[in-house]
């Protein structure tokens, strides 16, 4: 979704390119380097915006099939300034409630805890996928 946002701010500042050299009006091509910079931004920001951050998930020793187990994951933000539109996306099997976590800020120094429940499906020995930390800071034009 994020390629078809971008892709879409490129043909709108190609655009407004050509109208403005066309009728030779300068607040548009004041216009496209604003919606440019906008575009570089979104696409530069959004990794700097993850630096740093840590991810911790917290399990319970021991669960029973059918009953729902509390996952928690914390995500720490050691850095000076507040990190702004993170997404925790933990990859899905089926038993995950809900399907995303998202906070709009996070203190510099600060961490912030997500709650979920894991529903076991049968007995056995279970291995967590991966999470993703995502941002989209801070237009939400490009999520990275």
């Amino acid at each position: 979704m994020s390629a078809l946002r971008v892709a879409f701010l490129i043909g709108w500042i190609f655009i407004l390119f050509a109208i403005a050299g066309n009728i030779q009006a300068g607040w548009l091509y004041v216009l496209t380097a604003l919606f440019f910079v906008v575009l570089l931004l979104s696409l530069v920001v959004p990794r700097w915006n993850l630096k740093g951050l840590t991810l911790e998930c917290r399990l319970p020793a021991f669960a029973e099939r059918g009953v729902p187990v509390r996952v928690s994951w914390r995500v720490e933000n050691p850095n000076r300034f507040a990190r702004f539109q993170i997404l925790l996306m933990p990859q899905q099997d089926g038993a995950w409630e809900p399907e995303g976590y998202s906070a709009v800020a996070i203190r510099g120094g600060e961490g912030r805890t997500f709650d979920g429940r894991l529903r076991p499906p049968r007995r056995g020995v279970y291995r967590l996928r991966e999470a993703h930390l995502l941002s989209g800071a801070p237009f939400g034009i490009h999520i990275a």
